[in-house]
């Protein structure tokens, strides 16, 4: 959808990209100095920088915790024990280690067990979710723990 003859810039923002801001679950709202500081979740249009107005403000904090803007190399690996979870079944053998003296100890489960995702590394650990982990980083990893390009 390119720009209609005779539709300045801020139009053409206004009919292509704040109604894919929205669809993304943005809010775009104007530039308000006194409400900046506790404005994290919407666009702000016409946000004032050194160089000029930017069209819109994309907060730090959300650009990294969507995966976006940060300041590390984003690397994608996936584990099926960190997309659906742990399920244990009766019988398993499972290690059971104390946090503050790191001993290990050995035990058969008496019961069914089911750990969602967001207990993983918390709660549990799993040999194939670390495996995994380790796998993927060697094939993006120098001995010096720098990237490869």
């Amino acid at each position: 959808m390119a720009r209609r003859e005779g539709e300045s810039e801020w139009q053409t923002r206004k009919r292509r990209v704040d109604p894919r801001l929205e669809a993304m679950g943005w809010t775009v709202v104007p530039f308000d100095a006194a409400s900046l500081a506790t404005n994290r979740e919407d666009a702000i249009e016409e946000f004032p920088t050194e160089s000029g107005p930017a069209d819109y403000r994309y907060d730090y904090e959300r650009a990294v915790g969507e995966g976006f803007l940060v300041d590390y190399d984003v690397i994608k690996l996936s584990s099926n024990v960190r997309m659906n979870g742990l399920f244990l079944q009766e019988g398993e053998q499972v290690g059971n280690v104390d946090p503050e003296t790191g001993a290990e100890q050995m035990d058969l489960l008496e019961d069914e067990r089911q750990f969602d995702t967001s207990e993983i590394e918390q709660r549990v650990t799993a040999p194939e979710s670390s495996r995994t982990t380790c796998c993927s980083w060697t094939k993006v990893a120098r001995a010096d723990g720098s990237l490869r390009s």
